[in-house]
């Protein structure tokens, strides 16, 4: 339910194209030693159910540089 809300309320003010996908990125790796035993466990993990309630979203660009990600916020967006 919340991506249709971000990708609708998306549309309205930027065109989106058929490549766009919106997404929550919860993480970020830059480099893995040990490729295949992460992703061993990273498969392997369990989650749990969780409920919470969400008021607003920010919409964010990152930008990759060599030294990390440059954030910025583009707009926020009040879901109550």
């Amino acid at each position: 339910e919340l991506h249709n809300i971000i990708h609708n309320s998306l549309r309205d003010i930027v065109q989106l194209d058929d490549r766009f996908q919106s997404h929550i990125t919860l993480a970020r790796v830059i480099s893995i030693k040990y490729r295949k035993e992460f992703l061993d466990k990273f498969n392997k993990l369990k989650s749990k159910s969780l409920e919470f309630k969400i008021e607003k979203f920010l919409l964010k660009k990152s930008t990759l540089t060599g030294t990390g990600a440059i954030y910025e916020d583009i707009a926020e967006f009040m879901l109550s």
